[in-house]
């Protein structure tokens, strides 16, 4: 693949210069310190609201740890799963439409590298920010609670991450499908809510990525969930995700200025 280390140091330098670098990194470290917050105080806050009603009464157990990595789990497969898809809509197709990838596309570097580039990079990139809030809400939860399941933590964060490579990796083909961020986007989000009602579907969740949306929540409780299955599809269809990307490039005619030709 011609040209892939000049893909990989563009792509990175990229992600350094644009709003990437900031809005993905602080989304990440405000949950990681907040799921803890919020599993700690949730609580009290719904006994304070129940106090104003009169006969009302509402018992609920004292927060623990395991409820600080639950509301993690929501934060990772919620929040921040829904904000990779965005910022990864316009991954391939931004940089046809605007032009900045044409010139060096018409020269003899492959498009392959080009869209496998911008995967791996924009992978380590999401790898290492999984690595920072994990550490963060791990040490969070320990501060206010005493205690943490660090094992729980880290197999939660590694299927979480398997999910959202595959995302990127979806996410790719359709930005290269599509000529709009926007539309793309769309399609990424409803795609990720056919993935949040295929968890709740066990024939599907058994056999598809579906499973790993699940296990990330079962993983921080310390319950046990098959992602053998779902993790070997994840990266058979990512495959499949990133080999349309290249072929639809390849197909394309980038004397326009669009992925629309």
């Amino acid at each position: 693949m011609s040209g892939f280390g000049v893909w990989v140091r563009k792509e990175s330098f990229e992600i350094r210069r644009t709003w990437r670098l900031w809005v993905l990194p602080l989304l990440v470290i405000t949950m990681a310190i907040l799921s803890p917050v919020l599993a700690w105080v949730t609580p009290d806050l719904v006994r304070s609201f129940a106090s104003d009603e009169p006969g009302v009464v509402i018992e609920l157990p004292d927060p623990v740890s395991a409820d600080a990595l639950r509301q993690w789990a929501q934060s990772l497969t919620q929040i921040i799963l829904i904000a990779i898809v965005i910022t990864t809509s316009g991954i391939v197709s931004s940089e046809l439409r605007s032009g900045t990838a044409t010139m060096l596309l018409t020269k003899p570097l492959s498009r392959s590298s080009f869209v496998l580039a911008k995967a791996l990079v924009q992978s380590l990139f999401v790898g290492l920010l999984a690595i920072l809030g994990a550490a963060i809400a791990g040490v969070v939860t320990r501060v206010i609670f005493g205690e943490l399941s660090w094992r729980n933590l880290v197999e939660l964060t590694a299927v979480w991450l398997g999910l959202a490579l595959f995302m990127i990796a979806v996410m790719t083909m359709f930005s290269t499908l599509l000529a709009s961020a926007t539309a793309a986007a769309g399609i990424g989000i409803a795609f990720y809510f056919v993935l949040t009602l295929g968890s709740l579907w066990r024939p599907v969740r058994d056999f598809s990525p579906s499973g790993l949306l699940s296990a990330v929540d079962a993983l921080a409780v310390g319950n046990s969930q098959q992602v053998i299955v779902p993790a070997i599809s994840a990266v058979v269809l990512s495959t499949l995700a990133l080999g349309t990307a290249v072929i639809r490039l390849n197909q394309m005619s980038l004397r326009g200025s669009g992925a629309s030709s």
